[in-house]
């Protein structure tokens, strides 16, 4: 998770969740309306994903395969339900937040 906030003139923070290649990518990017489904990439997880939903030979059992993950996790108390993300955040943070404090002390408030 990373957090950042605009400078000047200066704004409150907001927090993003990422992976190491796309870190900071959304910082400008406030909305959560932008669709990304189509985005490919080469050598990159969505370019798996884009040749399982297009190759004729997978493309119906991939679609119903992927719905049926997407629904137990999405929905009935599911991993990604908004209850448990808010959770499983929270219980990142707790145990993350001793080396905050650590780091901080170890590095100066300025660093």
């Amino acid at each position: 998770m990373r957090a950042m906030r605009r400078i000047n003139p200066p704004g409150k923070y907001m927090f993003f969740c990422h992976d190491a290649e796309r870190a900071g990518l959304n910082a400008f990017n406030s909305s959560v309306n932008s669709n990304v489904s189509t985005k490919n990439t080469p050598r990159a997880p969505t370019a798996i994903h884009t040749d399982l939903r297009t190759n004729a030979n997978s493309r119906d059992e991939y679609a119903i395969r992927f719905a049926d993950r997407a629904y137990y996790h999405l929905f009935n108390e599911g991993a990604l339900t908004p209850e448990n993300g808010a959770a499983q955040c929270a219980a990142r943070a707790d145990g993350i937040r001793e080396a905050m404090k650590a780091e901080s002390a170890r590095g100066g408030a300025g660093s």
